[in-house]
Order: structure tokens, then sequence, then C-alpha cells
């Protein structure tokens, strides 16, 4: 169960990783546009576009985070557990 759980929060890094080094430094026309009409990071602008390449990103980022804090607390807990 825990080496499970290891493969899968290394995993989910990995993807993490790899999203961040697309991110170019400077974003293209492209990405500005698709960006500037992006549903979920524009939301509050009332924008419908597709979802842009940043929201993609940063949902792979913010798996890997709740994966962390999800072994962190079973790992709390675990040891709470043996306090008795």
């Amino acid at each position: 169960m825990v080496w499970q759980e290891f493969d899968e929060l290394e995993s989910a890094r990995e993807k993490a990783i790899a999203a961040m080094r697309k991110i170019p430094l400077a974003p293209s026309p492209e990405e500005i546009k698709e960006s500037s009409n992006c549903r979920q990071c524009r939301s509050y602008f009332y924008r419908q576009g597709p979802v842009c390449r940043h929201c993609k990103r940063r949902d792979s980022i913010e798996t890997y985070l709740k994966k962390i804090w999800s072994c962190k607390e079973k790992r709390t807990m675990l040891f709470s557990l043996d306090d008795g």
C-alpha cells in the first residue's frame, strides 16, 4: 500500500515537472490569445473559450500538491496511531 502511494506520488511529480518545463519564458502571441479567452482563468470576465495551456499545466501541478498533502496526512495518522 505504501509503495503504491509512493509510485503514484512519483508519477504525479514527474508530470508536474514536465508541465513546468513546457512553460516558455515569454508567451507566444497564440498563448496570449488563448489565455485571454480561457473559460477557467478568465471566468471573471465571462470568457467561454477552451481551457488554456497554463490552466492545463496547473492541473497537473495541483494534482501533485494534493498527493503530497494526502501522503503527509496519512503518515501523520499512522504515527499518531503508534503513540497509542
